[in-house]
């Protein structure tokens, strides 16, 4: 009994504050055949993250975790009950969508999506999280309300908008395959890792922020010529190519910096 009584104080103590707010989860996962070049569609409207990874296999994979926190257990379970994942699917085409939480409900939903990565065209509509995609080759069209995007090794034609959040760009290879890369956020910083050997013209402007290279210097006409952003009152842009040009990399941000370092 005393031992039990000492146990009680300790988790009461100021030093370890009872847990008033514990949390719930429950895990599932889908798998379908799926033709590459096909498109998904993801729309979201609760708060987590979204991890997409492409894959050899023709198929998608869709692993959740739903997470409820809820002081009453009885509450959680039907909290957890209630969030519904929808996924349907064709073999050319697929969704997968959730209707917003409950008013006063903190709900949160993970997703971790593996995708033909020899093409598969995505669309991605999210409230509130972090979206991470990674080896897909496709049109990928990814927006955001509020939190940071994040892409590595894509191919293809990309566009990303976040209202709040940071661009986290890291591009691969010699070159972009496809017909470039453009992602913009209203308020957050871009940070971009190029290869020192890579081909492009980049686009970059901060309407109220600064512009930091760290780049090797370009050669034109048998000279080195340094990377230099232009200002222009509070906006600092730059407009140039490197290695031997090609595809647009356009990023932007409205209030916030924008570095560019070699990979």
């Amino acid at each position: 009994m005393f031992g039990l009584l000492v146990l009680a104080l300790a988790l009461l103590s100021p030093g370890r504050p009872p847990d008033l707010n514990p949390t719930q989860s429950e895990k599932s996962e889908k798998e379908f055949a799926f033709y590459p070049g096909g498109r998904l569609e993801i729309s979201v409207a609760l708060p987590g993250n979204i991890r997409i990874t492409g894959w050899p296999k023709a198929a998608i994979r869709v692993e959740a975790e739903k997470i409820v926190h809820s002081p009453d257990p009885s509450e959680a379970q039907n909290l957890l009950k209630q969030i519904a994942l929808r996924i349907t699917n064709a073999p050319a085409t697929a969704r997968i969508s959730t209707a917003p939480q409950a008013p006063g409900a903190q709900t949160e939903l993970h997703l971790v999506v593996y995708v033909p990565l020899q093409k598969t065209d995505l669309t991605i509509r999210m409230m509130q999280g972090d979206i991470s995609i990674a080896s897909v080759n496709g049109s990928i069209e990814a927006t955001l309300e509020a939190g940071n995007i994040e892409t590595k090794d894509l191919a293809g034609y990309f566009s990303g908008l976040t209202k709040a959040g940071d661009l986290n760009v890291d591009l691969a290879g010699r070159r972009w395959t496809g017909y470039g890369l453009s992602a913009m956020t209203r308020r957050g910083s871009v940070r971009v890792l190029v290869p020192a050997d890579y081909s492009a013209v980049l686009q970059l402007e901060t309407k109220q922020g600064q512009i930091a290279i760290d780049f090797p210097d370009q050669l034109v006409d048998g000279e080195a010529v340094p990377l230099q952003p232009v200002a222009r009152k509070k906006t600092q842009s730059l407009n140039a190519p490197i290695g031997s040009g090609g595809t647009p990399v356009r990023l932007a941000t409205l209030s916030g910096n924008i570095s560019v370092q070699k990979k």
